[in-house]
C-alpha cells in the first residue's frame, strides 16, 4: 500500500503482484458463475444480452449460478436474449432459469408477397415451426396464429414500398419477412 503517487518503485511492486495474480493467463471463454453490477440500459454478459424497458433507477446486480440468473431491482423489466436464441422476459427483482439448449427460431412466410396500394388484401402469414399464439403484425394490423401456425390479416397499404411483417412470441426470437406494395399512392377505404 502506498500514498497514491505513481513512480517506478511502486509500479514495479504492483506489476509483480499483477503478474503473480495471473494477468497474462488465458481467460475462460464461458462461465456459469459470475456477478455483474451495472446501470447500463443494455449490454452483454458472457453469452447473455440484456435490455431494460426503461433506464434502471439504481445499480442493478446480475448474478449467475449454474442455470439460474437473478436480477436485482431495477424499476423496469429486462429482456434477456441467450446465445441459443431464447428470449426471456424478467420482472425485476426476479430470477429465471437459463435454458442450456438453443431455443426454436421462428420462420415467417407471407402471401401474397406483392400488395396493390390502396386495395384491401387478405394476407396469409405462416410460421415454422407451426405453433399457436404467435402475434403477427403488419403496420397497425395484428393477428394471432392458430394451431396450424397460420394467421390471416386484412391489410390495406396506401403507399407503394417495402413493408415489414413481424411474428413474435414469448421466449423465441422474432421472425421477420417483407411484402411489397406496388402501384400509385391511393387512399384505403375505411
Amino acid at each position: 500500500m502506498h500514498r497514491g503517487y505513481h513512480d517506478w518503485p511502486n509500479f514495479r511492486d504492483e506489476l509483480r503482484e499483477a503478474i503473480a495474480w495471473g494477468l497474462f493467463e488465458p481467460v475462460a471463454e464461458t462461465s456459469n458463475a459470475w456477478v455483474n453490477d451495472t446501470v447500463a440500459t443494455h449490454g452483454r454478459l458472457w453469452e447473455l444480452a440484456y435490455r431494460f424497458d426503461a433506464p434502471p433507477e439504481r445499480v442493478v446486480r446480475f448474478r449467475r449460478r449454474g442455470d439460474t440468473l437473478s436480477v436485482s431491482s431495477a424499476g423496469a423489466p429486462v429482456t434477456i436474449t441467450t446465445a441459443g436464441g431464447c428470449v426471456l422476459r424478467v420482472a425485476t427483482p426476479g430470477q429465471v432459469e437459463v435454458p442450456g439448449a438453443p431455443c426454436a427460431r421462428l420462420s415467417l412466410r407471407a402471401r401474397p408477397r406483392v400488395l396493390r396500394a390502396g386495395r384491401p388484401t387478405r394476407l396469409r402469414a405462416a410460421v415454422t415451426p407451426a405453433v399457436a399464439g404467435v402475434r403477427v403484425q403488419l403496420g397497425e394490423q395484428r393477428a394471432t396464429t392458430d394451431d396450424r401456425g397460420v394467421a390471416i390479416l386484412r391489410v390495406c397499404v396506401s403507399r407503394p414500398g417495402r413493408r415489414k411483417v413481424r411474428g413474435t412470441r414469448e421466449h423465441v426470437l422474432p421472425a421477420v419477412t417483407h411484402v411489397r406494395a406496388v402501384g400509385r399512392r391511393a387512399r384505403c377505404a375505411t
